[in-house]
């Protein structure tokens, strides 16, 4: 049977327009819980002023009360911290790299970089001031809205699972999405335990994140089209999966 070489051609497209669409749903999925948080933030909603002070003063209590949960808590926020990120960060671009996959690498550094600088603009934009406490367990300088360790962890493990997706079973996707969610909450839930960040800080740190590498994720598949086009491949785009992770 005869195949049109038109249809060669529709198929790749078809799969990079729903891709493309798919993290189109996620940016705006994202980016409305999180625009309503900051408003309400910003507005100081009493409502949810009284639920960030119920939920930081249990939170407190519960962290003095048990020696393991405030070891963990310090132990949650390290690993989430700049430093920890930077040097995995580094540590995985050289490695793809030297794997030839310099587009991946670029990916996964101009995503981590990027989420990075959005949360300085971001917590200058809200200017909330952090939880105060006479005993701090911990204490940070900078603003607290949205949460910087819960915004990087996100988006360096949200970036690193696009870059995985296309490679994993469908098990081994559930599972790589579990351990993801963990290691958010951990360190999102650590933030609130040492009294430096509201829950509504945490929360919304995460739905920035999503929308950024979302919006990532869809600038590299069409740096990647536009790659195949200027270089006359008529094979798929994207035929290596939803996110940038086909060889460089």
């Amino acid at each position: 049977m005869d195949v049109d070489p038109d249809d060669l051609e529709m198929a790749p497209a078809a799969r990079y327009a729903g891709r493309v669409g798919l993290s189109l749903a996620v940016v705006l999925g994202a980016a409305v819980p999180y625009l309503l948080l900051y408003l309400l933030v910003s507005q100081s909603w009493q409502p949810l002023v009284d639920l960030d002070i119920t939920v930081e003063a249990d939170a407190r209590r519960a962290v003095l009360d048990s020696a393991v949960l405030r070891k963990a808590a310090f132990v949650a926020t390290l690993l989430g911290g700049g430093g920890v990120r930077a040097a995995l960060t580094l540590a995985l671009c050289a490695l793809l790299v030297a794997a030839r996959r310099l587009r991946l690498a670029v990916f996964l550094l101009v995503t981590v970089t990027g989420g990075a600088l959005l949360n300085v603009l971001l917590k200058a934009l809200a200017n909330r001031a952090r939880p105060l406490f006479p005993d701090a367990l911990s204490v940070e300088t900078s603003t607290s809205f949205p949460s910087g360790h819960t915004m990087g962890t996100t988006v360096l493990v949200a970036g690193l699972l696009v870059l995985a997706w296309p490679s994993l079973s469908h098990r081994s996707r559930a599972l790589a999405t579990l351990l993801a969610a963990l290691a958010v909450s951990a360190v999102a839930a650590s933030r609130v335990l040492l009294g430096v960040h509201y829950l509504s800080d945490v929360v919304a740190a995460v739905f920035a994140a999503i929308v950024w590498v979302a919006v990532s994720t869809v600038a590299f598949l069409g740096w990647r089209a536009d790659r195949g086009r200027r270089q006359g491949v008529r094979r798929p785009v994207v035929a290596a999966g939803p996110g940038p992770s086909a060889p460089g």
